[in-house]
């Protein structure tokens, strides 16, 4: 043998074949799982914000409800939410603006009351939902749409399916 020949070209090697997952499959797999979770992160964030909305949707048709019972009561619109018979507790995700009472006459009055959302939503940031005598306030209000909850058919709407009815 040839001292400056190298073992390795005279002896034969035995090619084993490997058994086993390849790191190509694994990241492939960890890459699935990484985006899968990612979409149910943000499906889970968009329906607990779409819930706490509500939430104060629900607080502020409340108020709504109240201001009108007040109304017919007293003749006015109260100037404090303590004066008011609420029964739903304030939302624990927004902060209360002040109730603000207008009279733009001696014959019409009104009230406007804005939630403000308390922290930041990941989804959507700092909002705001804005009620009025007349019921939501969409041009004082930043809310985004996706939040919105689902409205039923508007009253006169639901009065014009009726009268059809009616008058079949």
């Amino acid at each position: 043998m040839n001292p400056l020949i190298p073992i390795r070209t005279i002896i034969p090697s035995r090619h084993r074949s490997r058994s086993g997952i390849s790191m190509i499959v694994v990241m492939t797999v960890l890459a699935a799982l990484f985006g899968l979770g990612t979409i149910l992160f943000f499906v889970r964030m968009n329906h607990q914000e779409s819930t706490r909305a509500s939430e104060a949707f629900e607080y502020l048709s409340d108020i709504r409800s109240a201001q009108q019972s007040y109304f017919i009561r007293t003749g006015a619109y109260a100037n404090s939410l303590d004066d008011l018979d609420l029964s739903k507790p304030t939302p624990a995700y927004f902060s209360v603006g002040k109730l603000c009472v207008h009279n733009r006459n001696t014959d019409r009055t009104s009230w406007r009351l804005t939630l403000l959302r308390a922290g930041v939503s990941p989804l959507y940031g700092d909002y705001q939902i804005t009620f009025s005598d007349s019921g939501f306030d969409e041009s004082s209000s930043s809310i985004d749409a996706a939040l919105m909850p689902q409205s039923s058919p508007s009253p006169s709407l639901l009065r014009c399916l009726t009268l059809a009815k009616l008058e079949r």
